[in-house]
């Protein structure tokens, strides 16, 4: 997922906050899970210090 945020981040000029282009539920099925896990992923990247989210916003925490 991850993998995923960082090219949606290259594709809008590398900036560090980047806005979900799809609701959860589609974004979970085109990663091949569901959006329980989905949530959880983003939930501990989150508690990694990797990301922080607001609403559809994330902001990377790129090192």
């Amino acid at each position: 997922m991850l993998n995923y945020l960082i090219k949606l981040s290259d594709r809008n000029g590398k900036t560090d906050v980047v806005e979900l282009d799809l609701p959860k539920a589609q974004l979970a099925a085109l990663l091949g899970t569901i959006p329980e896990t989905l949530s959880r992923a983003f939930y501990k990247l989150s508690q990694a210090g990797m990301i922080e989210m607001n609403g559809t916003q994330i902001r990377l925490h790129r090192n």
